[in-house]
């Protein structure tokens, strides 16, 4: 009788490790700040100041999420001349390199609608890639690398463009 209490207090403590470390993810803090240049039509423009705060959760089991905000500084079409975009559900992550990408979202005031973009970037945010889709020819690269070429950057992403 004390052998089956046994096994099954066992058995309910594996289910719960199991849970835990099925549903529980390891969170990796977000704080990168990094000089950009902004591209229209493929032609470098203005540099701005990309600011990526937030959470890069990582689950053993299900798709890795990011949460945080991105603010890019300064910013044209609004009236604080900043965007902060929510970022925000799964990342997506490419098999033939380190390439993952996540949703972005807010809210403009300045035109009352939501705008919907993408966040690109390799591992430990290196190399990013902003493409807001409410304006497909406006894209944002940006690289902790000192000198780093726009053009490099943008071939390391060409596939997503």
């Amino acid at each position: 009788m004390a052998t089956k209490k046994r096994i099954i207090a066992i058995a309910i403590y594996l289910t719960i490790i199991i849970a835990i470390v099925y549903f529980l993810p390891f969170p990796l803090r977000i704080n990168v700040t990094l000089q950009a240049s902004r591209l229209v039509d493929g032609v470098a423009g203005n540099s701005a100041t990309l600011s990526i705060k937030g959470w890069h959760l990582i689950y053993l089991f299900q798709p890795d999420k990011l949460k945080g905000t991105l603010t890019i500084t300064p910013y044209d079409f609004e009236s604080s001349n900043k965007a902060i975009y929510e970022l925000m559900g799964t990342i997506f992550k490419t098999p033939d390199n380190d390439v993952q990408w996540c949703t972005l979202a807010r809210y403009s005031a300045a035109r009352n609608i939501y705008v919907f973009g993408t966040i690109f970037f390799s591992e430990n945010f290196e190399n990013v890639m902003i493409v807001e889709h409410d304006n497909v020819n406006s894209v944002y690269v940006a690289s902790t690398k000192a000198n780093y070429e726009t053009d490099r950057i943008l071939d390391y992403f060409k596939d997503y463009k």
